[in-house]
C-alpha cells in the first residue's frame, strides 16, 4: 500500500471513530418516524463521530447531517433505479 492510501485511511479511520464521550439526548423511535414522516420533510442528524463534530463546529450547527424525506416515488415510478434500489435495501 502506497502512502497515499495508508495516511488517507488513517484520517478516515480518525475521523469516522465514534466519540469516547458522546451523549445522546434524544431518543431515536424510527417506528414513530416511519409513521409520522411526509415527503418533504427535513431530517436534521446529531452524527458521534468526529467528522460530525467537524461539521458542527464549522457549520456552528446542532446537527450535523440533514436529509430530505423523498417518500416512495422512485419505487412508484418503477424501472431500473426501482429495482436497484429494492434490491440494495430490501
Amino acid at each position: 500500500m502506497d502512502f497515499r492510501r495508508w495516511i488517507t485511511r488513517k484520517i478516515i479511520d480518525f475521523l469516522t471513530e465514534p466519540l469516547p464521550h458522546y451523549q445522546r439526548f434524544v431518543w431515536n423511535d424510527p417506528q414513530a418516524l416511519r409513521r409520522h414522516i411526509q415527503k418533504g420533510d427535513v431530517l436534521l442528524v446529531d452524527g458521534d463521530n468526529r467528522a460530525s463534530q467537524v461539521i458542527k463546529y464549522l457549520t456552528q450547527s446542532c446537527w450535523s447531517h440533514a436529509a430530505l424525506y423523498i417518500g416512495d416515488e422512485l419505487l412508484r415510478r418503477g424501472g431500473e433505479a426501482a429495482d436497484r434500489t429494492r434490491e440494495a435495501f430490501g
